[in-house]
């Protein structure tokens, strides 16, 4: 057994230099297939996180590129702007096309999206706290992470001049493009609605524990936005902002909170709307199942600000209260 033994172990050995040649080949490429094993298992950890499956700049999802020497996670519009600030600034790669070397995994790794609000921000004296949202006009979102990742003031005025420019001279933009097209529909909007979710209160109680795990979705058209998730509580807090196309004072913004169950569906707790009337326009009755309809003037919304804001207090279907706050950047200037 013992002659067994030693011979079994001595013809493992490398009896020559091209055995040893051989092993080396085979440990090198165990230990490149380790690496890229871990690199896949912490990329896709990392996108697991729900804060980095969304844009760090706009919020949009899903996200399918990642400037990895900055570290955030980016949707296809914010992606091309970006690309437009230089390889000296950010550097663009596809999370599913592009082959990512083991340093450019760990510098993404090293910041992610809950890190980037802190560590950039606008250059603005008006409008410090302005953020985009994934419906906002092109030349507004360019300008804006131009300002957050290099020294360059943020005007806002002059963003949505820019924005409202594009739109009259929209007619000279190609024909049958499928980019021109897409591009259009971002900026046909009268202006920009800046909507503050602040606090519910009051809201039903949907869960054995007797509280709710509550978030809000926002519907104006093809738009839709959605909220964080509140664990345990029926006054949540969320102090979050939303960027909205308000293509006209005809369009109907419909609110409604959900109970967040990880098992079962998501239950409704209740529901709004929010009227945009201008000169001319009448008041929607209200439907069947009871949904009101909250009015607000466009006169109000022209004369509002970022330092005095419209304050709505929205009177939910089954139970309970929203406290908003709405700003308006125009774009017909």
């Amino acid at each position: 057994s013992s002659s067994s033994s030693s011979s079994s172990s001595s013809s493992t050995l490398p009896r020559n230099r091209s055995d040893l040649r051989r092993l080396h080949t085979e440990l090198r490429t165990g230990l490149l297939r380790l690496r890229s094993y871990t690199k896949e298992f912490d990329m896709h950890n990392f996108l697991q996180q729900p804060c980095n499956q969304v844009c760090g700049d706009c919020g949009d999802s899903p996200v399918a590129w990642a400037s990895w020497n900055i570290g955030v996670t980016l949707c296809d519009q914010c992606a091309g702007c970006h690309r437009a600030l230089g390889t000296h600034i950010s550097k663009v790669k596809s999370l599913e096309l592009d082959q990512w070397s083991s340093e450019e995994v760990q510098s993404l790794l090293c910041v992610g999206n809950d890190h980037i609000a802190q560590r950039y921000r606008i250059i603005s004296e008006k409008n410090p706290d302005f953020l985009i949202g994934p419906e906002t006009a092109f030349p507004v979102r360019r300008r804006y992470i131009t300002s957050k990742y290099t020294d360059e003031p943020f005007d806002l005025e002059a963003a949505v001049a820019a924005a409202s420019s594009a739109e009259q001279n929209s007619s000279k933009l190609r024909r049958g493009k499928k980019d021109d097209v897409e591009f259009l529909h971002k900026l046909r909007a009268s202006g920009i609605l800046k909507l503050i979710l602040v606090q519910g209160m009051d809201l039903p109680a949907k869960d054995m524990n007797g509280f709710s795990d509550p978030y809000c979705v926002f519907r104006m058209g093809e738009q839709k936005l959605k909220s964080r998730i509140r664990k345990k509580t029926l006054n949540p807090v969320w102090k979050e902002t939303f960027m909205l196309n308000l293509v006209s004072s005809a369009d109907l913004l419909h609110v409604a909170v959900y109970d967040h169950d990880k098992i079962g569906k998501n239950a409704k707790m209740g529901e709004a709307q929010i009227a945009f009337v201008g000169e001319g326009h009448s008041v929607p009755e209200p439907g069947k199942d009871g949904l009101g309809v909250h009015v607000v003037s466009m006169d109000q919304l022209q004369e509002c600000s970022d330092e005095e804001p419209v304050d709505l207090v929205l009177h939910l279907t089954r139970r309970g209260t929203l406290l908003i706050q709405l700003v308006f950047y125009s774009l017909e200037s």
